[in-house]
């Protein structure tokens, strides 16, 4: 009975929506005042027939009239048909005079709705975007009634094993409702438009009165979802659970594979109110997040959330899909057991890390583990930059205000506001340095980036094929990476890398561009490279193991 009313609503919507296009359209050409003189008219013409539309036809809601007349010019007499409301049956009594406009013959009166044409294509395209933007077999679905109810397990076999993840989709949740916002402001004002266009006109009659207040309550309807509506929007990740780990498809056809050794358990917590479940995996190495999409990163007091709200029923087919593959990695916090065992799981030990300038070396499980590369910014050049910046912006904060020049001004304000934010940032840096570091785990080696914000990347020490130390005649080294094909599945997109410090080469080469090491450092970093892959030395050319 759902899926009855939503697709009713989406019909009436539909029509609604064309018939305003096609008023839109036949009223953007209709004079505002009738009966205009034929004296000193160009021409004149004398109603012969007149046949009445409505209330709805080709040219929307209403009534109106499309009449034949015969146009006198310079005493010649031809029969022209006119278009909607030009010339109506109470002009027959008398000639009207009429002007050839762009070879159109139109009454000599106002026509001041020429803007509702382009209104009215604007409509229609804005339509047609919407319908591109949700997506035609989302719409084509609603028109025919389709339902849209998950399909029930075990209609094929190739699905079986796939947890359907819902996850907040933050980049549309923004954009959906100020669409809904402009949409129901807009339908509003159309709506209006007709009432106020159908009382100046005195024509259209009930109908078009109707369709403009339709158009308003559509509108009002449309605005009032931005209040009463969900919150949260929404999107399905599939989540393929096999014999090697978590399947999480990307674009194109590629996928991420979270391997069952980084998972040290699937949490299934109950909420308190409502048959929900909010499904978490706590991994093994924090670092190991990289091995997650982007969405399902976030946060929680287990590790990290994969989906936020699951029904009970499919939350308990998945916990059974996992127990299948890993018996034992999925529990139940709120029941108090584990899956595989009995007994309440200890919390998760979290790392606290703090930032220093140096070459140190912390607690590990191995000589060599956890030793940190460090690099901090250099705080007195960017507070030399910040001043210059800032000179400039008082120069041409002044050379704004002495310029009486409208075009001069906005060209100097918009330098001056390029130069202020190149002073904030510039002082921003003075007042909290970044750092870089490069971390060597016991089975990671990880990239950080600390600025206002702490940003990381890790790469598994068994994804690294080779390692290559580039050196410089000016006592300068780089630490390059031969990565596995796997690593491209999870290497960070350009926006991340770039902060990083990471470059990427033609030959997929991995470049630790921005640490810059020493001959100390690189000594340092040799034994622990050798312990975990093939190490190309730059300086004597060997390779070693």
């Amino acid at each position: 009975m759902k899926t009855v009313s939503r697709g009713l609503v989406a019909w009436i919507a539909i029509l609604l929506l064309l018939l305003a296009s096609l008023t839109l359209l036949r009223l953007a050409d209709a004079p505002l005042v009738n009966g205009a003189a034929a004296e000193g008219a160009p021409a004149t013409a004398v109603v012969k027939d007149c046949e009445r539309f409505g209330p709805v036809s080709s040219g929307g809601v209403g009534y109106f009239h499309e009449c034949t007349a015969a146009v006198s010019v310079s005493g010649q007499v031809e029969i022209v048909e006119f278009g909607p409301d030009e010339l109506s049956p109470s002009d027959e009594a008398s000639p009207v005079g009429v002007t050839n406009d762009s070879g159109e013959w139109r009454r000599i009166a106002d026509h001041p709705f020429g803007f509702l044409e382009v209104l009215g294509i604007v409509f229609i395209v804005s339509c047609v975007f919407a319908a591109f933007s949700t997506g035609w077999q989302e719409v084509f679905g609603r028109l025919t009634f389709r339902n849209r109810s998950p399909r029930k397990v075990g209609q094929d076999p190739s699905e079986t094993d796939v947890i359907e993840l819902l996850t907040p989709d933050n980049t549309k949740f923004l954009a959906r409702y100020l669409f809904l916002a402009i949409s129901g402001l807009g339908l509003m004002g159309i709506g209006g438009t007709f009432l106020v266009i159908t009382d100046q006109l005195r024509t259209g009659g009930f109908w078009q009165v109707s369709l403009g207040g339709a158009l308003v309550l559509l509108g009002a309807l449309v605005l009032g979802s931005v209040v009463v509506g969900r919150r949260v929007v929404t999107k399905s990740i599939p989540l393929v659970v096999t014999a090697e780990g978590l399947v999480q498809p990307l674009s194109e056809g590629a996928h991420l594979l979270l391997p069952w050794d980084e998972i040290k358990s699937l949490v299934f917590d109950d909420h308190v109110l409502g048959e929900q479940v909010s499904i978490h995996v706590v991994l093994v190495d924090q670092e190991a997040e990289v091995l997650l999409r982007e969405e399902l990163r976030g946060n929680s007091r287990f590790g990290h959330v994969l989906a936020s709200m699951v029904p009970a029923a499919e939350a308990e087919r998945a916990a059974a899909i996992v127990e299948r593959f890993k018996p034992g990695v999925s529990r139940w916090p709120a029941r108090g057991i584990k899956r595989g065992g009995f007994g309440l799981v200890t919390a998760v030990r979290r790392t606290v890390l703090r930032w220093k300038d140096s070459t140190q070396k912390a607690k590990a499980e191995s000589p060599g583990d956890g030793l940190t590369i460090s690099r901090i910014s250099d705080a007195k050049q960017h507070q030399r930059l910040g001043l210059v910046f800032l000179a400039f912006t008082l120069i041409l904060g002044f050379a704004v205000f002495r310029d009486g020049r409208l075009g001069v001004r906005i060209g100097l304000g918009f330098f001056g506001l390029l130069f202020l934010s190149a002073t904030a940032v510039a002082f921003r840096y003075h007042l909290n340095p970044f750092t870089r570091q490069l971390v060597f785990k016991p089975r990671w080696l990880t990239v950080v980036t600390k600025t206002a914000r702490t940003r990381a990347w890790s790469i598994r020490w068994r994804d690294i094929d080779k390692a290559f130390v580039q050196r410089t005649p000016d006592a300068a080294c780089r630490l390059v990476l031969c990565p596995a094909e796997v690593v491209d599945s999870y290497y960070p997109r350009e926006s991340l890398a770039r902060p990083l410090g990471l470059a990427r080469e033609s030959d997929r080469f991995i470049v630790i561009s921005e640490i810059e090491l020493t001959a100390e450092e690189i000594d340092l970093i040799l034994p622990v490279l050798r312990k975990h892959v093939e190490v190309v030395d730059g300086q004597s050319g060997g390779v070693s193991r």
